[in-house]
């Protein structure tokens, strides 16, 4: 059963805000709303209330606030002064928030004022951690990890590479690991929901072979894997740590949308991974769409298609309808015999894990990749 929808009136009706200053306040934390009846994304939902509640919290303060602008000028100078704060890399937005002695909600608003979307457990970027600390009041210093700190729990996390003469006639072709990234709302999870439904693999488990962090599709006899991550962030803390798994990158742009913040964002993590693009062009059912508007943005941004000349492949798909998705899939096939993708299965097992989590009855389980040999 879908939840029920959250609209700009039921956040009115909750926290008795009037129209005009529930929209302005919504737009200072980078949601553009534009009535009443428009629906909050429900994976925002929380965020947003906490947001409001320690709105009235703040307003019901109102003498304590009084109270400190009686401080005297020395003090204030002093209290307007940038402190330092120390924090090693990664920068997780969890530990940042610790680090800045801020509630974590705080940080996310100030992170999607700037339109970037990030959960508690994502990295940011460091010129992004330390123009935030100073917004609030804080002179983020990143200190270097020690190598007698970190030589243990390398060991473990990065075990000894055995080296294994792969000989020419072991190697055979491997299937594709591919990531979707792009736009919040631009159709990501859907293109892959409507690829499972119509070329999910067949399996031992009830006809499915799927796990947590991603699912194997099989198309004229061959197969692509497609890891689910929960954006760029994760595709790029991945890559951070070694675990650059996607072989071919899918940048979604919804056709009557266009290039957004978050697109420009996810493009320049691929480009960084140095991973193959294929742009998909999604929505292409509706009224508004305009393919042609996507493929001058593309120029724009020094992604030239196929059509105007280029190398990059663009293929126009609906979720909805399930219009191009045989295309889309196709291109994947020939953009992975481009790159030659080839692994052996004589080899001892090398895999990475994707996604890890606590089971009831399980205990600690982990989602898998093998990248090459056989496990």
């Amino acid at each position: 059963m879908s939840k029920e929808k959250y609209t700009v009136s039921d956040l009115m009706k909750e926290f008795g805000y009037s129209r005009k200053d529930a929209l302005k306040e919504l737009k200072s934390m980078g949601l553009d709303l534009k009535s009443v009846k428009s629906e909050i994304s429900e994976d925002l939902v929380e965020l947003v209330k906490d947001h409001f509640q320690e709105l009235l919290g703040s307003t019901s303060a109102t003498p304590n606030k009084q109270k400190v602008s009686s401080k005297s000028k020395s003090e204030q100078e002093k209290e307007s002064a940038l402190t330092e704060t120390h924090l090693k890399p990664p920068i997780i937005v969890k530990k940042l928030a610790t680090a800045l002695d801020k509630k974590p909600n705080e940080l996310i608003s100030a992170l999607m004022k700037k339109g970037i979307m990030a959960n508690l457990n994502q990295t940011i970027d460091k010129e992004v951690a330390i123009d935030i600390s100073k917004q609030f009041g804080f002179d983020l210093i990143l200190d270097k990890r020690e190598k007698q700190e970190t030589q243990e729990p390398d060991k473990k996390l990065n075990p000894e590479v055995v080296e294994f003469d792969d000989k020419p006639e072991d190697m055979i072709e491997k299937p594709p690991v591919v990531t979707f990234l792009g736009h919040v709302d631009h159709g990501k999870t859907s293109l892959q929901d409507k690829i499972r439904q119509t070329n999910i693999v067949s399996g031992e488990s009830g006809g499915i072979t799927q796990h947590i962090g991603a699912s194997t599709v099989n198309i004229d006899g061959k197969q692509i894997t497609f890891v689910d991550t929960p954006g760029h962030e994760a595709f790029t803390a991945m890559r951070a740590r070694g675990a650059n798994i996607t072989d071919i990158a899918i940048l979604v742009v919804a056709a009557d949308d266009g290039f957004m913040p978050q697109t420009i964002e996810a493009l320049n993590h691929v480009r960084a991974a140095g991973v193959p693009i294929i742009v998909a062009i999604n929505k292409i059912d509706l009224p508004g769409a305009n393919p042609d508007k996507i493929l001058i943005e593309m120029q724009q941004n020094n992604l030239m298609s196929e059509d105007w000349g280029g190398d990059i492949g663009v293929v126009k798909v609906s979720a909805m309808t399930g219009e191009g998705i045989d295309e889309l899939l196709e291109r994947i096939l020939l953009e992975a015999e481009l790159v030659e993708l080839k692994a052996n299965p004589k080899r001892p097992g090398e895999a990475v894990v994707i996604d890890s989590q606590i089971e009831h009855g399980l205990g600690a389980t982990a989602s898998i990749l093998i990248t090459n040999g056989t496990l």
